[in-house]
């Protein structure tokens, strides 16, 4: 017979169904499961009993480098359009009434 485990279930969970088999949690939420299913089980948010820390995964965690530092954008500043010419000639018309 494989190897069983003991997990706590999520809150209000009855029972799981792994490989086809049901597994029902008792009055407490433990549930008794083949060992072949913690990785399953604990990345569904289930822990097992009996160790407080989660399995090490296959590769290490790979720093991330820090953030280089935001410069500040300031906008450019628009031109006066009374100071903007095209060959001398003011870039709006001067209003007539």
């Amino acid at each position: 017979m494989a190897s069983t485990l003991k997990m706590k279930s999520l809150e209000g969970t009855t029972s799981v169904s792994l490989g086809g088999q049901n597994y029902e949690a008792n009055k407490r939420g433990v549930i008794e499961i083949p060992a072949e299913y913690e990785d399953t089980m604990f990345s569904l948010g289930f822990v097992t009993i009996g160790k407080n820390v989660p399995p090490e995964p296959d590769e290490p965690a790979t720093p991330v480098p820090a953030a280089e530092p935001v410069q500040e954008i300031v906008p450019a500043s628009a031109p006066d359009p009374e100071a903007a010419t095209i060959e001398g000639i003011p870039a709006t018309e001067p209003e007539t009434k």
